[in-house]
């Protein structure tokens, strides 16, 4: 297999505004709208709709800021999710069950993997991954308890990463349940090094170092013993 990042975009990129467009009448007609025209804005756009209507997430150009769009009853609204910094490219939007948005993005200024999130009216804002060149080419779900799941591309390990972070904050998985994850990932994705073709022995040989590398952690053995004392599993 071949591992190289993938970017998934829908909406309309344009060189001076970014412009939604719905279909009318039939699949081969669009009637379209401006929804931000000030500037060179529109890049790295994602979109998602709520109750049929759309929400987008994009790049604010000028002030390089990350912008959020949403449309509701016909009407469209503009707000700024995050303001720090060249930041809101590689933009990949979700929304939960209540309406309200996540987004994953690139701060280009730091080189760093971004979350932000509106919650009761207010936007916050965490950065997820802050070693090396990350959070390029994000992809963000999230899960049944809405809380955010999100893979990107390491620039300078060259590997597709995916963040647990969330998880752990949540109290739904340990420290050690992060660490077999992290071996989990980098098997997946072939290892550290620049894009290349994987072969199924390279796989096998990234399962024996994790096995061994796990095997060797208090936690696993205490895990072992537990599943071969009861016959269930530990969560440690």
């Amino acid at each position: 297999m071949t591992r190289s990042p993938h970017m998934l975009r829908r909406g309309i990129l344009v060189l001076v505004a970014l412009t939604w467009a719905t279909s009318a009448f039939s699949a081969t007609q669009f009637v379209t709208q401006i929804i931000q025209s000030t500037g060179n804005v529109g890049p790295f756009a994602s979109l998602v709709l709520a109750s049929d209507d759309p929400r987008i997430g994009y790049w604010g150009g000028v002030r390089q800021d990350m912008k959020f769009a949403s449309r509701i009853a016909g009407a469209w609204s503009v707000e700024t999710a995050d303001s720090t910094a060249a930041i809101g490219l590689h933009t990949s939007v979700a929304i939960s069950g209540a309406g309200e948005p996540s987004i994953s993005y690139y701060d280009a200024t730091q080189g760093d993997l971004k979350f932000a999130r509106k919650t009761s009216g207010v936007w916050t804002q965490e950065r997820v991954d802050t070693v090396g060149i990350v959070g390029l080419y994000t992809s963000i779900e999230l899960d049944g308890s809405g809380e955010p799941r999100v893979s990107y591309y390491d620039q300078t390990l060259g590997n597709l990463k995916y963040a647990v972070w969330a998880m752990k904050e949540a109290g739904q998985i340990t420290d050690h349940e992060v660490k077999i994850a992290h071996e989990l990932a980098y098997i997946l994705t072939g290892g550290d090094g620049p894009p290349r073709r994987v072969t199924e022995q390279d796989i096998l040989d990234l399962e024996r170092e994790a096995f061994l590398k796990l095997a060797g952690e208090r936690k696993t053995l205490e895990r072992i013993q537990h599943t071969l004392k009861t016959g269930k599993p530990l969560r440690n």
